[in-house]
């Protein structure tokens, strides 16, 4: 028998953020063609599966992947909508800018288009102090790899990566999506979202060092920025965005 259980410790998880940070001036030109997507609304959560269904927001990220020719407005409402109804109102995803006309589709691949994505997991937290494990984020690692790959898009996964591997990962991403035409980035783990900012929990994270430990934790903000496409970044955040120290 599954238990289906939110994606974080004690039904509490991950979260990413549009921080406010300075930009340079090649992250700031990549902002303005990035649209950001989030499997649920600022302080929500969202929920996991062991039983190799994994996250809804995933599932159907994966469907429609394959199936939709629409527009990337549409696209995102009709993520949402489904999303919604998958996860019985546990979840709402939302999308930034909320309100934005991109004609790039998914499907078919515009010819000569080079597209590359990063899918970014974090599932073993065994050497946390609180934070449980999350094997359907495991599971979606592979699932969601598969389905860019089937997009057309040259893909790098990392799943649980180290403190000191990230950097260079996120490095090595910027280089290759920066001579890409589409870059997308989806991410999901255990994470905090604190006043807007929202972090993502290395495996090794201490809950119970509360705000403070976020010192040690990586930024939303600086992952979706390693998204430096020419025509367009899509990031995809599947976890929660609770504060679980309020």
């Amino acid at each position: 028998m599954s238990t289906r259980t939110s994606e974080g410790w004690s039904r509490r998880a991950v979260a990413l953020s549009g921080a406010a940070a300075l930009l340079t001036p090649l992250e700031a030109q990549a902002a303005t063609r990035r649209v950001q997507f989030w499997a649920t609304h600022s302080g929500g959560e969202t929920l996991d599966a062991a039983d190799g269904t994994g996250n809804p927001y995933a599932t159907l990220l994966i469907y429609m992947m394959a199936v939709s020719t629409h527009a990337l407005p549409r696209f995102a409402d009709d993520l949402r909508d489904r999303t919604v109804e998958m996860s019985a109102g546990a979840m709402t995803p939302e999308t930034a800018p909320a309100r934005f006309d991109t004609p790039w589709s998914l499907n078919p691949t515009p010819r000569g288009e080079k597209r590359v994505a990063l899918v970014l997991t974090f599932s073993d937290y065994s050497a946390s102090d609180d934070a449980p494990s999350l094997p359907g984020a495991a599971q979606d690692s592979v699932r969601v790899a598969r389905a860019f790959e089937n997009a057309d898009f040259a893909v790098t996964r990392a799943h649980d990566p180290t403190r000191a591997q990230l950097p260079d990962i996120l490095a090595a991403f910027a280089r290759a999506s920066a001579r890409a035409h589409v870059a997308a980035i989806y991410s999901t783990g255990h994470g905090v979202e604190v006043d807007g900012v929202q972090y993502v929990l290395h495996r090794d994270h201490r809950i119970g060092d509360g705000v403070a430990g976020l010192a040690r934790a990586a930024r939303w903000h600086d992952i979706a920025c390693s998204a430096r496409g020419k025509r367009l970044n899509l990031t995809f955040w599947a976890g929660c965005r609770n504060n679980t120290f309020a």
